[in-house]
């Protein structure tokens, strides 16, 4: 726990994205895309993947919790990306971009190390790869899980892709996330750039 909060503050998830700056994570994310060549890359910590590289939705989206007082027979999860840096980490006029956001996620079963898998939930926003324009730098592209009100039956749309459709620079996922009483469990990110 404290290697992901460590980069999410180096980084300045918190306070970017993450508002909360209290923020404890109860669970860690396992991610994995894999190139049109086969090859399997971890998005993790900051790690560096190419718009090429994570053009397609991840092959692989897990989640292990530390927190055992989670009811994972009967809790539904939030996932959700979203980029702080559009268009680019100095200029938030379409910051946050919203790049994907999946709801009603069933975490009930693991496997024998207790990953459980994302991907069972409703997508109410397809995946939309990593688009940074040339010389902006290096982008944060976040990954976000949240736990749902047991009580929540209807979400707010969101309404587009650029500042979630709020029309405010430096708003998104955790505007939309309040307006729904999500709760966030863990988070993490990836960095990826447009060389040309």
């Amino acid at each position: 726990m404290a290697t992901i909060l460590k980069a999410l503050k180096e980084q300045e998830v918190i306070p970017d994205v993450i508002k909360n700056e209290q923020f404890q994570p109860v669970g860690e994310f396992a991610i994995k895309y894999t190139t049109e060549e086969s090859k399997v890359l971890n998005a993790q910590l900051g790690s560096y993947l190419t718009p090429l590289e994570a053009k397609s939705k991840p092959t692989t989206i897990n989640v292990k919790f530390f927190d055992e007082s989670l009811d994972l027979e009967h809790d539904r999860f939030t996932f959700v990306m979203t980029d702080p840096d559009a268009p680019s980490r100095t200029d938030k006029t379409y910051s946050e971009y919203c790049h994907y956001v999946e709801t009603d996620i069933d975490l009930s079963k693991a496997d024998a190390e207790g990953w459980r898998p994302i991907g069972n939930g409703k997508v109410v926003s397809s995946y939309i790869g990593p688009g940074p324009p040339p010389k902006t730098g290096k982008h944060r592209y976040v990954f976000l899980l949240y736990k749902q009100p047991r009580d929540l039956t209807k979400f707010t749309e969101v309404k587009g892709q650029f500042n979630w459709g709020y029309g405010i620079p430096g708003v998104g996922a955790n505007k939309w996330a309040s307006e729904n009483k999500l709760d966030l469990v863990a988070a993490d990110f990836f960095f990826s750039e447009n060389t040309d």
